[in-house]
């Protein structure tokens, strides 16, 4: 987007409170959930939300002026000068969220959708839960090298946060490569 400049958290409750008049749920993870859920501040160079793909619709008309991509799994857009990446879930025929990338398929726990908030200067804000900010910042398939020294400062972080029952749990929903044959083991429900 070509802004070198970090991304507030003003412009994130801005962000947050459009969404909310406009009916769109989503769920704030990445580098602001983390920082919401553990206190400690670092600089931010987009705001990460997830949402649901059925609204994927109305996102894309509501960003229409301000589209900087689309991509099979996600919106890029700007919001006041920030970057924002919407990614999208969809549920399988028994409910199971998931998202598929060009590179890896992502499996979200209930947990992860459910009605975790954290407060960020003050403000609660919608979270994904523990457990997915752990496979966001422990699995290494979705990292590229620039990113790999800011999670090990992240990681070091989240270890602190999740007790031993929920690393167990987020491991077991650690990404895997986008091939056909985990495409198909995501839809019989075998993974």
């Amino acid at each position: 987007m070509g802004t070198d400049q970090p991304t507030t958290k003003e412009q994130l409750f801005a962000l947050l409170d459009l969404l909310q008049r406009e009916g769109v749920r989503v769920w704030v993870h990445g580098g602001w959930a983390l920082e919401a859920l553990s206190g400690v501040s670092r600089p931010h160079k987009d705001i990460d939300l997830l949402a649901a793909e059925v609204d994927r619709e109305r996102l894309r008309q509501l960003f229409a002026d301000s589209l900087v991509e689309e991509d099979v799994h996600k919106l890029t857009v700007s919001f006041q000068g920030a970057e924002v990446e919407i990614t999208f879930f969809q549920r399988d025929k028994r409910g199971k969220a998931y998202t598929i990338t060009p590179r890896i398929l992502a499996r979200w726990s209930e947990r992860s959708l459910g009605n975790c908030t954290a407060v960020l200067a003050g403000r609660e804000i919608p979270i994904v839960d523990v457990t997915a900010l752990y496979v966001e910042v422990f699995n290494t398939l979705r990292k590229k090298g620039d990113m790999l020294d800011k999670n090990r400062r992240d990681q070091e972080i989240v270890r602190r946060l999740v007790t031993p029952e929920q690393e167990a749990f987020a491991r077991r929903y650690f990404p895997r490569p986008n091939t056909r044959w985990n495409r198909m083991l995501l839809r019989l429900g075998l993974w």
